[in-house]
């Protein structure tokens, strides 16, 4: 039988479940009874249809509020079928209920406290079924009710670790608060875990939960679990791929003859990227200035507003990437595209070291040259100072001493923006680290950030592939956005659905898009620009965008914006977070925290790829360094390197 559901008020089958519930309504006029579980679960959702104040457009005020009075009339055969739920129709009741109505069972079984007639052994009969048992947990006052049952059960099944990573450390997408019976002690909690991880059933993402995840004080998760964990995941992709063929993607960087102006060239083969540069140009052009600006113009470390292209950003990521896998809420997240680029990132670093190499050039002696010679020489800053490992230092070594002074570079950094001037005596006193959150800029209101709710909803509105605006109701012209349809084709308000119009209409009134002469709509250039570097990259620079500045100010006196200042952008910071320390995320790479520590891995090859990886962060420090002098002594000067 197809009943209704009410799923929420923005879901596009309320119009459809509406005029449904309107004929149950009138069906139901002279005789408003309930005998069947499903029936009274329907109800509920009649209720809730009506009281989320939705109606039809055909429908009058008068006769909306003639229809929701009739709904209210049916809690009197709900609260009555309820009441006859006990322990002698009890499990047949649930085995009744319509697999769409699993969730609204418990719901109602805990508002109508139908659990007064039902006792606890005869739930725990009910529980040697194998219910889902988040639709059960996710009631305060069931919980509450079958405490010792429910915690009995728990404890006789491996499989309800997964619940409980899922209710402490997991991003939940259907966002549930799930509750746990309070006789289940922290030592029950570790057991069942212990034995889901030791067991055959253990499922990968849950394994790659625990390892990446932060215990919390209901739910430890101590170092012996996480690497037993990581033991048992990596034994399941060994097996996994002996028999399983999974999807290829890679990449490889190469120096050789490129013959083009920009001196590289990118070429995708399938899920492959191949890049070349030009060898000849980095050979024929080896001072320290350029071999440094190569970062910015031939590798595209940053973008043309000197933002790192380093850090993984929402917007990259298909809604498939979104939805799929188990992640925790400290995780840092980040999709294919992000892996794609970064290993691209890191084969440059690796194939350019060794090509400087050959010409006995090492890059921490250009960075010695741009902290102690170039700041001196360009903007007279004193006293700053960056040491090197000697040419025949172990790469364990050499990583150390990068750790460390990438450290140091921060504190000078941060001295220098509060005193203008680097007293070294003064930093020898300072014994914690930097935050990275904390690090000033020289120049004020430097980035743009999202400040609303409205500034959000006009980003999804107008980009998001899963707003379903880029649709025209004759379905003639599809794009994925809005944003894609309305600067591609001429379309007019009358193009769209109905439940597309009210959009649309809100954009218009917020200057998102405007209607012309012959009614066609565009996007507001201006606005919908600075919106689009919003969505895309999660920040605006403001140094480079003054030519919209009359619009930045409108948007931030209407609350849509707001500035702020630091050395490193939102985005990066998160990134460097996620690479250099665990303040912000739970599978972070701690690099920085490894090598200072001493709990960094033995072998080499590990060690090599950290150094690579912290050679590319020190190169971004000094490009986002280098551009707070160039900005500051030019707001018109491009953030280039000169030559002596």
């Amino acid at each position: 039988m197809d009943r209704i559901k009410f799923y929420s008020d923005a879901d596009m089958s309320t119009g459809r479940s509406l005029q449904q519930a309107e004929q149950k309504l009138l069906a139901l006029l002279s005789n408003p009874s309930c005998e069947d579980v499903n029936e009274a679960l329907e109800f509920a959702n009649i209720l809730k249809l009506f009281r989320c104040g939705r109606g039809l457009e055909s429908w009058s005020p008068e006769y909306l509020e003639k229809l929701k009075g009739m709904a209210e009339k049916l809690k009197a055969p709900m609260g009555k079928f309820w009441q006859g739920v006990t322990d002698l129709n009890f499990i047949e009741v649930c085995e009744q209920v319509d697999w769409q109505y699993k969730d609204d069972f418990w719901e109602e079984f805990a508002n109508h406290k139908a659990w007064e007639q039902v006792t606890a052994e005869c739930f725990a009969q009910y529980l040697e079924t194998d219910p889902l048992l988040e639709n059960i947990i996710c009631q305060k006052g069931v919980v509450k009710r079958y405490d010792e049952a429910l915690a009995t059960y728990m404890k006789q099944r491996k499989d309800c670790a997964e619940v409980l990573l899922s209710g402490y450390l997991e991003n939940r997408k259907d966002q549930r608060k799930l509750y746990f019976p309070g006789s289940l002690t922290i030592p029950d909690k570790e057991k069942i875990l212990k034995e889901y991880v030791e067991s055959d059933q253990a499922n990968p993402n849950y394994l790659e939960l625990i390892v990446s995840a932060k215990g919390k004080k209901e739910l430890p998760i101590s170092a012996q679990l996480k690497y037993q964990a990581k033991k048992a995941l990596a034994h399941y992709w060994e097996e996994h791929f002996k028999h399983n063929k999974g999807m290829e993607f890679g990449c490889s960087v190469e120096f050789t003859n490129v013959d083009n102006p920009e001196g590289c060239s990118y070429k995708r083969n399938g899920g492959n990227i191949e890049a070349k540069y030009d060898q000849n140009w980095v050979e024929e052009n080896l001072d320290y200035p350029t071999l440094l600006n190569n970062f910015i113009y031939l590798f595209g470390y940053t973008d043309s507003t000197c933002e790192s292209r380093f850090p993984a950003v929402s917007s990259e990521m298909s809604p498939m990437e979104k939805l799929v896998g188990v992640h925790s809420e400290s995780e840092y997240r980040f999709g294919i595209g992000y892996q794609q680029r970064h290993n691209i990132f890191f084969l440059q670093m690796v194939a350019y070291t060794n090509l400087l190499a050959k010409h006995e050039i090492e890059l921490e002696r250009v960075f010695q040259w741009f902290f102690e010679t170039y700041l001196k020489e360009e903007f007279g800053v004193e006293n700053f100072k960056y040491a090197k490992c000697s040419s025949s230092a172990t790469v364990l070594e050499k990583v150390k001493m990068l750790a460390t002074e990438m450290e140091r570079v921060f504190k000078q950094y941060a001295l220098y923006c509060q005193d203008g001037k680097i007293n070294h005596e003064l930093l020898h006193m300072s014994a914690d680290a930097e935050k990275l959150s904390a690090l000033p800029s020289l120049r004020e209101r430097k980035y743009i950030y999202e400040a609303s709710k409205d500034c959000e909803f006009a980003q999804s509105l107008l980009f998001s592939d899963q707003a379903v605006m880029g649709i025209t109701e004759k379905g003639e012209k599809q794009y994925s956005t809005l944003y894609d349809l309305i600067t591609k084709e001429e379309v007019v308000l009358d193009d769209f659905h109905a439940f597309q119009v009210p959009r649309l209409q809100w954009l218009i009134q917020n200057h998102c898009i405007i209607e012309d002469e012959c009614r066609i709509l565009r996007a507001e250039p201006d606005r919908v620009a600075i919106l689009k570097i919003l969505y895309d990259r999660e920040v605006v620079v403001s140094g480079y965008v003054q030519r919209f500045q009359g619009t930045l100010d409108q948007m931030e006196n209407e609350g849509w914006i707001r500035y702020e200042s630091s050395l490193f952008s939102k985005p990066e910071q998160h990134y460097l977070n996620y690479i250099l320390n665990q303040a912000e995320y739970s599978n972070g790479l701690q690099l920085r925290n490894k090598y200072v520590h001493g709990t960094y891995p033995d072998d080499e090859k590990t060690q090599y790829s950290d150094y690579i990886e912290l050679l590319m962060i020190m190169t971004v420090v000094v490009i986002k360094i280098n551009e707070e002098f160039c900005y500051r002594g030019d707001a018109e000067k491009e953030p280039i390197l000169e030559n002596e």
